[in-house]
């Protein structure tokens, strides 16, 4: 059994700026490519990069400002 370990995006002030509302393509802890949906941001990714595999990517989403959850 394999064991997955994630780390958290370190993501700066101007990053937020331009990407907040957007979901991002991160790979190797680098943000690659965005878009307003997650397979708009994986197809762009993937047009940048065709050596790489979904596999080997994150897909996360950059929330504007706070974000409550209950």
């Amino acid at each position: 059994m394999s064991e997955a370990i994630y780390e958290s995006l370190e993501i700066t002030v101007e990053d937020y700026e331009k990407y907040k509302g957007k979901h991002v393509v991160i790979y190797k802890n680098k943000i690659i490519s965005e878009g307003l949906s997650s397979i708009e941001a994986l197809r762009k990714a993937l047009e940048k990069h065709p050596e790489l595999k979904p596999e080997d990517l994150e897909i996360t989403y950059i929330p504007y400002g706070e974000t409550l959850i209950l």
